[in-house]
């Protein structure tokens, strides 16, 4: 025999049978409130779900492949120093280079992207400021 609370009882069983049952007022209101967040927030998931699946079987396409996955090679590469100058700093640096073939199309020279600061900067250091 499984035993509920109220709140518990009502939020397993149809509001209408509840409500044949003469409980609460109060409490069928609450459950159904209850009841209504849960089933926005499950269609949220189920949205979120679809997402990540869908990025999933991105990723098991283009990246499964090991030989997809080399962007490169390791151009140099010092070994890993601690205690540097004796600061206790780590240094870990190197330089690659980028297989050309597969970034050339959608390089568009050094660049950092600052986001919205790089946009204050340049309003503010702008002479023409009609850009914007």
């Amino acid at each position: 025999m499984l035993r509920l609370g109220r709140v518990a009882f009502i939020n397993t069983f149809p509001v209408e049978w509840a409500l044949a049952r003469h409980l609460d007022p109060d409490e069928v209101e609450e459950a159904e409130a209850g009841v209504k967040a849960k089933q926005t927030k499950l269609t949220e998931v189920k949205k979120d779900i679809g997402v990540l699946e869908a990025f999933y079987n991105e990723l098991n396409a283009q990246w499964s492949d090991i030989g997809r996955r080399n962007i490169g090679h390791v151009d140099w590469a010092p070994k890993i120093s601690v205690d540097v100058e004796g600061d206790r700093y780590t240094m870990d640096v190197g330089a690659f280079e980028l297989d050309e073939a597969r970034f050339k199309p959608n390089f568009k020279g050094n660049v950092i992207d600052l986001g919205a600061f790089c946009l204050i900067f340049h309003i503010i250091t702008s002479s023409d400021k009609k850009d914007f």
